[in-house]
Order: C-alpha cells, then structure tokens, then sequence
C-alpha cells in the first residue's frame, strides 16, 4: 500500500472513531458505545492489516535514521500500532473493556441519601465549609467508583500487560512510554530531582494548608483525612468562585487582541454544563483539517477558567499545524509538548496586559495559581508513581500502595478504612492509560516555554510571541521530533531547573 492512499483511508475512519468518541462523551447516550467500538476495530483494523504492517516491517528492516518524511511517517505509524496486539479477540476485549470503562466515567454520577451530583456540584460542595461528616460523605461518593470498576480495569491492566509481553516488554506501561522515545528511568530520576527542590517548599504550602482546615473544624492533624481537603484526590488547593464575571466572549476577545481567532474552536465546542456529558475537559481534532471539538464544564470558578484555557491551548496548537502534512503527520509532535502548550496557556490571565479590561488578574490572583500548580504536581508525581508500579507489579497489595505514596508525596492521612479501591476512581488510569507522565513533562516544558518567551519578548503572551510559537512549534507538526523541538536554538532544553526557578521564584518573592 502507498503512504498516499493509508493517508486518506487513515483519515476516513479516524474522523469516524473520533466522532462517535466524541458524541458518546458530550451526550452520554449509550447508543453511541457500540458505534464507538466498531469504529475503534475498523481503525485499528486498516493500521494491522497486512500490507501496512509490511510498510512498517521494510522500514524497520531498512533501519534508516533518516528524518525525511516517508521514514518519520513509517516511525509514527510504528509508534502507534505498538500497543494493538495480532490477536483479533485480545483486541476486541481490550476495545470492549475500554469502552464500558469509557461510558462508566462519563456517566457516574456520585449519590447521597437519594441526592445525585455531577462533578461540578460534588466538588462545589466540597469547597464549602460543610461538616466534616457530610465532607466525607461527599468524599465517599465519589471515590465509589472505583469499587464499581475495579474488577475491569483489572482485567484491563492485565490484558494490556499481555500485549506487552506479546512485544517484548515487561509491561504495558514500557511499550507506551517507548513510544515516546521515554522510559522508566527518566521518569523516576525526573521525579527525584523536582521533590529535591519543591518538598520543602510544598510541605511549607501543606502545612499552611493543614493548619486552616485544623483551624476551621477544630482537628488535630492526626485526625486530618483526605475529606477535609477541597479535591477528592486533592489535586488543587483552591477553587472558589472567581471575583469577575468571565465568559467565552472575554476570553474570545482577548484572543483577538493578539490577532488570534478562536471563533470556531468556540462554536464547535461544548461548554455548557450538561448532566449527560463527561466532567473531563478535552479537545479533539475529529478530522486532523480543521474541525477541532473542545468539551469544558464551564462554571464561575479557578478551576473551569484554566481548563477552558487548557483546552483551548490544545485547540490552538492544532489549529496552526502545517495541513499540507500527511495525515500521519498531522498532530503534535509529541503528547507532552502539547500538554506544555495546554499549561501554558493556564499562565494567561496571570501575565497578559491585555487581560486588564476584564479584570483576569483578579479572576486569578498568581498566589492562588502557584499554590494550585504545587500541589498540582505533587498529585500528579503520585499518580504517575502508582501507575507505574500498578502496570510492573498488577497483584500486588494496590490499595497499600495508594496509601503509601499518597500519605509519602502528597502528606495525607490515610482514612480508617483505607483497604478499598479508592485509586481506580481516577478515570485516566481506565481510559487514558499511561498518560499521566504526559502532564510532569508538560510542566517542566512549560515552564522551559514560558521563560523563553519571557526573555525573548515585550511580554510572554503577545501577538509577537505567539507567532513565534505558530510558526517554529505548531505549524511542524509531527514533522518535527520532539526532542529536536525542546532543543532547538529557538528554545531551552527541557530540564526541571526552569520549573524550579519559576516556583521559588514565585515563592521567594512572596516570602521576602
């Protein structure tokens, strides 16, 4: 098969996997499920078929290092048939789980004495100053959901696992970080090296935060549990109401000031609060041409202005990919540099002067996103660290292992009864598997992009800056390998040393 014609038929049934995913999210109608797995055999189906896997195995046999544009489409279309085994029923029972598992997510909706929350209202409730009881009630219904599907992420991980081996790898959680040129060690190391720096900065930031909450319910700290924090798995510290008023319309308008259009990633987006809908924010290039679906469950707080950002930060980084690549090509050049782009875009309101008019400052004052972006990342090292381990070693004790690296990292209680599956109500770990560490680099690129545009410009987010960033970031693509890219002379290298100097910066200053 030429490369030209897998291109075309790529897209044709990419677009209709996507859009049944899509859809299935945004309506949480279950008629969508089976739509989605057939979509989601076919796809895989066209990228196992014979003759492409006979396009990958003269590439592989060739060992070309070279960077051209055939070769580096060869390398992608490796990359992502990795984690697809041969076996045609391992296949489908991996499709079938994943996409039950999908549907659970976007469907669940915790329950008290008859009451039924979304995510929205639950965590809403949880950043009021309700009684500790009724706190962890709140807290125990949403962390039911694990215990709902335990038993088949369980199956999952250990299926996955067998693709795995089934490639040579140890675990599934190898095969995919090798997919982006990463492994266990960097991880690991990477890890150490931000908790060398931030812990003492962090247990700083959690004390203060365990004394207010002692204060406000009349506590010890022993008696201290992960209820009477203002996120189930506290992921943020903060996430009251914002003090202005601010809709799509503010945030479209600052956009055009820096002569950036984002009318349609608005249009085609979903940013209502819908109880059918997914509570997870995330943006889809359905057709990798243009039609790029942004899905936020936007409401008056910290938390839904950033992943309004967040996700717009993805959408824009798609929107200015050069179109004339093929469709292979057609996507960031790597996961994480996209998630840096995504983060980066959080910043906005912090160090734009042209949100002044709407008051963004004040919608999110810098002492609250630095607290956020702390605790942020010692949940995110947590999660990333469990995952690891739950893909090395399946069968072992996981509700111990929860505890201890969330009692280690993130300095919380456990609760009394602490033997339950409270960590597979994190959806990633189902649905986006593998994908945590995604997040960790993002920060660290982020920071990395954000004191280049600082050093190299009037201000970090201006019309000027973001051209830089269309024209030697987005517009490659996956043209443009992600390690040339965090390296290049237009950019520092990603280290944790640019993360750190933003953080204790931020902090030093706020001390001093």
């Amino acid at each position: 098969m030429e490369l030209q014609r897998l291109n075309k038929e790529m897209k044709q049934k990419y677009e209709r996997m996507m859009d049944s995913l899509w859809h299935l999210l945004v309506t949480g109608n279950p008629d969508y499920i089976e739509v989605a797995e057939q979509t989601e055999k076919d796809y895989q189906a066209l990228l196992l078929s014979k003759e492409v896997q006979q396009l990958i195995h003269s590439h592989k046999k060739d060992r070309s290092t070279s960077n051209d544009l055939e070769s580096l489409q060869l390398k992608a279309l490796w990359k992502e048939t990795l984690e697809f085994s041969k076996d045609l029923t391992l296949r489908e029972e991996i499709n079938e789980l994943w996409s039950e598992l999908n549907f659970h997510f976007a469907t669940f909706r915790p329950t008290i004495e008859g009451q039924v929350y979304t995510e929205s209202e639950l965590l809403a409730a949880l950043a009021k100053q309700a009684t500790p009881d009724e706190r962890k009630k709140l807290w125990k219904a949403y962390m039911k959901s694990g215990q709902e599907i335990e038993d088949r992420l369980l199956k999952l991980i250990e299926k996955r696992n067998k693709v795995a081996r089934e490639k040579g790898y140890s675990n599934f959680y190898e095969l995919k970080l090798s997919t982006q040129d990463l492994n266990v060690k960097t991880i690991k190391e990477t890890i150490n090296h931000i908790k060398s720096f931030l812990d003492p900065i962090y247990e700083d930031l959690k004390n203060t935060i365990d004394e207010e909450i002692m204060e406000r319910f009349n506590i010890s700290s022993e008696e201290l549990r992960p209820w009477h924090y203002k996120h189930p798995f506290f992921q943020y510290y903060e996430n009251t109401s914002t003090s202005s008023s601010i809709d799509l319309l503010d945030i479209q308008h600052f956009f055009s000031k820096i002569n950036l259009d984002i009318t349609p990633l608005i249009q085609n987006g979903h940013f209502t609060n819908s109880e059918d809908k997914s509570p997870t924010g995330f943006c889809f290039h359905i057709d990798r041409q243009g039609d790029i679906r942004i899905s936020v469950n936007q409401n008056s707080t910290f938390q839904s202005l950033q992943t309004v950002l967040h996700e717009l930060g993805h959408g824009v980084y798609e929107m200015f990919i050069n179109s004339a690549l093929p469709f292979i090509l057609k996507q960031p050049s790597q996961i994480f540099i996209s998630e840096a782009v995504a983060l980066l875009f959080e910043k906005i309101p912090l160090y734009s002067s042209h949100f002044g008019a709407n008051d963004f400052s004040k919608a999110l004052p810098k002492e609250t996103y630095y607290q956020n972006l702390l605790v942020r990342l010692y949940w995110t090292m947590t999660l990333t660290l469990f995952e690891m381990q739950l893909y090395e070693n399946p069968e072992q004790n996981l509700n111990k292992l929860w505890w201890t690296l969330v009692n280690d990292i993130q300095k919380i209680n456990p609760p009394d009864d602490w033997d339950f599956p409270y960590w597979a109500s994190k959806s990633h770990l189902s649905t986006l598997p593998v994908y945590y560490h995604n997040y960790l680099f993002g920060e660290l690129q982020a920071s990395t992009l954000f004191i280049y545009l600082t050093t190299s410009f009037k201000e970090p987010f201006s019309e000027e800056a973001l051209q830089d960033l269309k024209e030697y970031l987005f517009y490659p693509g996956a043209s443009l390998l992600w390690k040339d890219a965090s390296t290049a002379d237009f950019y520092l290298p990603v280290t944790p040393q640019h993360l750190k100097d933003e953080i204790t910066a931020y902090f030093k200053a706020k001390s001093d």
